[in-house]
């Protein structure tokens, strides 16, 4: 298995750490993060969800000291998006 930090997503550009959940609106997220970051073939869903071939920066491809800062940062907005939370939490 592929650690945490694999998944999530970081867009220095936006200043969005995003953490995908499948059948949540991955697709939509990625697309978007993607458009703002200035890819040209940003709606290449395909693309967009390969690790190796997105164009999208992980929280694993920083240095621990690099992903420390960006989780501490309060210009970073954070967010993950779960079917049915309440359910989720109990």
């Amino acid at each position: 298995n592929d650690p945490p930090s694999r998944r999530v997503i970081v867009s220095e550009k936006s200043k969005l750490v995003y953490c995908p959940l499948p059948k949540v609106t991955s697709s939509n997220w990625k697309y978007l993060i993607r458009k703002w970051e200035g890819f040209e073939d940003y709606a290449d869903l395909e693309k967009a969800h390969s690790y190796t071939d997105s164009g999208l920066r992980y929280l694993a491809d920083y240095a621990p000291d690099e992903i420390d800062a960006i989780l501490a940062s309060p210009h970073y907005f954070k967010f993950a998006f779960v079917r049915d939370p309440y359910r989720r939490a109990l």
